[in-house]
């Protein structure tokens, strides 16, 4: 698990794969395969947060999805080209617990999908509602509280 810090439309924030890329590569006479990373930089995604802010930039949600993909180029065995090729990256669980703008905070280390084909799912915008909360300094009949 990473710090528990949230993420942000910036260059400095990325997504990083955990597991190898693979691709094909001449060797010799062989082609062989050679493990790679694919990252992610955050600055440029869509839909985030439209007025809540970390540090003056804008907060990255469940719902964001990042479009600057990179590592995933074909190597000259061109090897396998996936559907979602270079296309959105997206997390896949964020907070459970903090919210902006209606939507789950991402923080560090949540996991996410790198090259999914399409936008992907929406999570639905949690409302905002006013809730009374009783005080305990509400006074009771022959206490002097509250006054």
């Amino acid at each position: 698990m990473g710090r528990p810090v949230s993420a942000r439309r910036e260059g400095s924030n990325l997504m990083v794969t955990t597991g190898p890329d693979v691709c094909w590569t001449p060797m010799g006479g062989a082609m062989v395969p050679v493990a790679y990373s694919c990252v992610v930089e955050l600055d440029g995604s869509e839909r985030v947060s439209p007025d809540v802010r970390n540090n003056a930039l804008k907060d990255f949600q469940l719902n964001t999805r990042a479009v600057r993909i990179t590592g995933h180029e074909p190597g000259t065995g061109k090897g396998v080209v996936v559907p979602g090729y270079k296309k959105y990256s997206h997390v896949r669980t964020a907070c459970s617990s903090v919210f902006s703008h209606g939507h789950a905070v991402v923080r560090d280390g949540d996991p996410c999908w790198i090259n999914h084909p399409d936008l992907g799912p929406t999570e639905p915008q949690r409302t905002m509602r006013s809730v009374e909360i009783p005080s305990v300094w509400a006074s009771t009949p022959g206490s002097d509280a509250g006054t």
